[in-house]
């Protein structure tokens, strides 16, 4: 992929994220929830899973139907950066100062579950004159945010109360849809989120939205107002058992989606290593015969797992170096005496494709025993971050 211009950039290492990929990946859920006329809402928390949060909502600002972020500070560092709506699903201060700066910045959406959390929203929008959009979460068995029957309703009761505030519908989110290719569990949370929302309801039309990126490609009835697009805006399969789950679809093709971050490094020495001799801290590795090495200005600063120690690889020209001794704060060792004409100009792929090869956040995950959202999230955000064509 080729930058758009990055000659300025004098960091250690560069992110590089293709806007192309970012609209294919998106556009494939555009037409699987076409039929239900959902909106997608790209979910940006997290720094847009380590893709970086205003880069990506730039990239998508005239498709999106929305954006969806974790918390009021997260919105806030979007708020220039789009007009569509933007739904804070998670923390929200009880702090009308904070609160009211966000309203005033961009069409902020709420999603709540405490009483407190209504009447601080009340307050802000009250002194700005503003009405403010809220969903009830729904807790239907994953026990994390949510509320059960009585305080759901009871929570509804009170925002209808307020002139200030505006029920606009509710929410969930499944607990096991991504990990079994048995989805009986969230065949039931879904049914039990719409029976209480419909309750709640009275018979008024509402909002409803429970769809992350598994949901929105396993079920279709999930297509509900809009769908919280995650992990698969980026290129990931949310799981194995999500990808085998969806490959008897019709709408699956090999390449329906695909990574679209790419992190580059070069070395910064290239040198010989003794047979015998140490490399790294720890004396954990021993070179068994004259080696070739070179050392790249990365490590777990900068989000490269302290685990991938002596077990990753990075990919050069095309082919495989593998990380000798452990991982630095801010250094990796990697052995290239089997790459021919390795020079310090040559990028170093951390995640990505190089020739024929391809590493990615699926490929490291399964090296820490993680997933690839940990792999992703925790990309360092000072890493600069780029859109290539």
């Amino acid at each position: 992929m080729a930058a758009r211009d990055d000659r300025a950039i004098t960091a250690p290492s560069v992110i590089e994220v293709s806007r192309s990929g970012l609209l294919k990946n998106f556009r494939f859920f555009q037409r699987l929830t076409a039929r239900s006329r959902s909106h997608v809402y790209p979910v940006v928390k997290a720094n847009a899973y380590g893709h970086g949060m205003k880069l990506v909502v730039r990239a998508l600002e005239g498709v999106a139907g929305g954006f969806a972020v974790h918390s009021v500070e997260e919105a806030l560092q979007i708020a220039g950066e789009t007009r569509k709506p933007v739904l804070i699903m998670g923390h929200i201060p009880d702090d009308t100062t904070i609160v009211e700066n966000v309203l005033s910045r961009c069409d902020a959406r709420f999603v709540v579950v405490e009483e407190e959390t209504v009447q601080t929203l009340a307050k802000a929008a009250a002194a700005l004159g503003r009405v403010v959009p809220i969903y009830v979460k729904l807790e239907t068995g994953t026990n994390r945010l949510g509320l059960t029957m009585p305080g759901a309703a009871r929570l509804a009761r009170q925002i209808r109360r307020n002139d200030a505030l505006r029920l606009r519908g509710f929410s969930t989110h499944f607990a096991n849809i991504e990990d079994t290719t048995d989805h009986r569990y969230a065949e039931r949370q879904f049914e039990q989120f719409t029976t209480m929302a419909r309750e709640i309801a009275g018979g008024d039309r509402y909002e409803l939205h429970s769809a992350c990126s598994a949901a929105a490609l396993l079920f279709p009835k999930t297509h509900q107002s809009f769908i919280r697009l995650g992990i698969s805006l980026y290129g990931y399969w949310p799981s194995r058992e999500t990808f085998v789950s969806f490959k008897t679809s019709d709408a699956f093709t090999p390449k329906s989606i695909e990574p679209v971050l790419r992190w580059r490094t070069n070395p910064v020495q290239i040198k010989h290593v003794d047979e015998g001799d140490h490399i790294g801290y720890g004396l954990s590795y021993q070179a068994r015969t004259r080696m070739k090495i070179a050392v790249l200005p990365i490590g777990y600063a900068d989000g490269y797992d302290r685990r991938l120690s002596n077990t990753s690889y990075v990919l050069i020209r095309g082919k495989r170096a593998p990380v000798c001794g452990r991982v630095c704060m801010n250094l990796i060792m990697v052995d290239v005496t089997h790459i021919k004409g390795v020079s310090l100009a040559d990028d170093a792929i951390l995640l990505g494709k190089s020739g024929g090869e391809t590493l990615d956040a699926d490929r490291i995950a399964s090296l820490l025993g993680s997933i690839s959202y940990e792999v992703l999230a925790r990309l360092n955000p000072g890493i600069p971050r780029i859109l290539v064509r």
